[in-house]
């Protein structure tokens, strides 16, 4: 009825009886409301599956600290110099930015388009040192479960 009082001229005498106009329109709506309503359902049920609150295990907890020390402790062995660590650390943070990893990296003074070629080159650098500490790594694993 409402949509009829906002907007009258949008009913056409020609097609038919104006009960039946708001019929239709109350039926339209119905629907549009049970699409909606089932569209949120399944958002939230997706969303609950992706996103569970779980409470973490204490035991659990302390071995991935553990695990994260014995980590970093392989990349400053591998990476002696203070910025490289600065700038792993950036990177795994997720930072992209080019002057916030060329100032953790030291390059100053540089133009642009050499900063960005020398920080893709320091950061390719890096993540090569990392695959190849992830790759030793594994291999260690796999060598304790085999013994």
């Amino acid at each position: 009825m409402l949509a009829y009082l906002g907007q009258p001229e949008k009913y056409d005498r020609a097609r038919g009886r104006l009960s039946t106009y708001l019929l239709d329109i109350a039926k339209k709506k119905a629907i549009d409301r049970l699409r909606a309503r089932s569209a949120a359902e399944r958002r939230d049920d997706t969303y609950a599956a992706l996103v569970e609150v779980r409470g973490t295990d204490p035991k659990q907890t302390m071995e991935a600290k553990v695990e994260a020390q014995r980590l970093w402790e392989m990349v400053e062995g591998a990476l002696p110099q203070e910025r490289d660590r600065q700038a792993i650390a950036l990177i795994l943070s997720g930072e992209g930015s080019t002057d916030v990893l060329a100032e953790a990296l030291g390059l100053t003074g540089i133009p642009a388009a050499e900063l960005r070629r020398r920080v893709k080159q320091h950061r390719d650098r890096l993540i090569k040192v990392l695959e190849r500490l992830l790759e030793s790594l594994e291999a260690r694993r796999g060598h304790d479960q085999g013994t």
